[in-house]
């Protein structure tokens, strides 16, 4: 999937959706990114990946003016209760039982207030 967009300054920009499946991580789940851009005849190209076989890091690589940059590999953050309740929403798609399960506490939570 792709999408173009005129940004604040005039210069048209087009971002590039791709899905890839990788081991470890839900459907639909930000694995990596890729930027590359152009401005007065200088480029740059950067790519961060999640690793799959350490998924707590992210491994950060690219180029300036056609000079590598330094790679660096980085923690990944833990995720925050609503992440981890989001992926496992992802996660769930196929289970019947989590979302009945997450409905009904919802209800129980509710009437706990009332």
């Amino acid at each position: 999937m792709a999408a173009h967009f005129d940004a604040p300054g005039g210069h048209r920009v087009e971002l590039a959706l791709r899905p890839v499946a990788m081991d470890g991580f839900a459907d639909g789940e930000i694995t990596g990114l890729r930027i590359g851009a152009v401005w007065q005849g200088s480029s740059c190209r950067l790519h961060a990946q999640r690793d799959e076989a350490d998924n707590g890091h992210v491994l950060v690589e690219g180029e300036l003016r056609g000079r590598p940059l330094p790679r660096l590999v980085l923690p990944v953050p833990p995720m925050a209760d609503v992440a981890v309740l989001s992926r496992l929403l992802v996660d769930s798609r196929s289970d019947r039982a989590y979302p009945r399960a997450l409905k009904l506490g919802a209800e129980l939570l509710r009437s706990a207030r009332s």
